[in-house]
């Protein structure tokens, strides 16, 4: 558990030394980061996130600042005594940020990580931008990639649109069919799916978020409404579901 010291101003920090902490305690805590906000290549119907941009009253571009990106990353591999550090980046849509704001990520994590500790990075990602360039370096940084992607065509069409308000399915299943090539380890995130559709995809796990009370149904008849379910497919079998509620 790590322990947190809040200053005047409300902010959370880890500053907790190891000095005062308890013998033997290892400190771990996990930060999920949005480096571009709320910003996003997509308008989903369901999207409860897009908004967020409006709430700061600003112009801004909300990309996150080299000076802030360092800062983060110093303090949070400081802050934590384990051999792994975690980061994932989220949004909004991270790749919107590009592959140099990545590669600096990558330095600054090899700059400050301490000797014999581990880092990894996992990444959520609608898929729209992802090409070959991308898929190499996300293989060559050991990245875990989550891609969004909402089931059959018609379903993943009716809820996830580009800003202009076209289709996107075919530019994410491309994406998926791309990241096996360079990366085998990557997750469907699907946000409404029917099983016939996942069989045809290749990742090396599926977490699932049923809307609402919807029933989902895998393997010998195992239901699940409204529950994250976490299902681990491997050379085309379901081999595992794990249920989150």
């Amino acid at each position: 558990m790590t322990k947190f010291l809040t200053d005047s101003d409300g902010m959370a920090n880890s500053v907790l030394t190891r000095a005062q902490a308890a013998e033997g305690a290892v400190r771990r805590y996990h930060v999920m980061v949005k480096p571009i906000g709320s910003l996003c290549n997509l308008d989903c119907t369901y999207c409860y996130y897009l908004h967020k941009e409006q709430l700061l009253g600003s112009n801004s571009n909300f990309r996150m600042s080299d000076e802030v990106l360092e800062t983060h990353i110093r303090q949070y591999i400081e802050g934590q005594d384990g051999d792994e550090v975690v980061f994932s980046w989220q949004g909004g849509e991270p790749t919107l940020l590009g592959l140099l704001f990545f590669e600096k990520v990558m330095a600054l994590e090899q700059k400050y990580k301490r000797a014999g500790q581990r880092i990894e990075n996992d990444l959520q990602t609608n898929g729209i931008l992802l090409d070959d360039e991308w898929c190499r370096f996300l293989k060559t940084h050991r990245f875990l990639v989550g891609l969004s992607i909402d089931g059959p065509e018609e379903l993943h069409n009716a809820y996830r649109r580009s800003k202009g308000g076209q289709p996107t399915f075919k530019k994410v299943f491309a994406a998926s069919e791309l990241l096996p090539v360079h990366n085998d380890t990557w997750n469907d995130g699907e946000e409404i799916g029917a099983s016939d559709f996942i069989k045809r995809l290749v990742p090396a796990a599926i977490q699932v978020w049923p809307s609402g009370d919807a029933e989902i149904s895998f393997g010998d008849g195992d239901l699940f409404w409204g529950h994250e379910v976490g299902v681990r497919y491997r050379g085309g079998v379901f081999t595992e579901a794990v249920v989150q509620g």
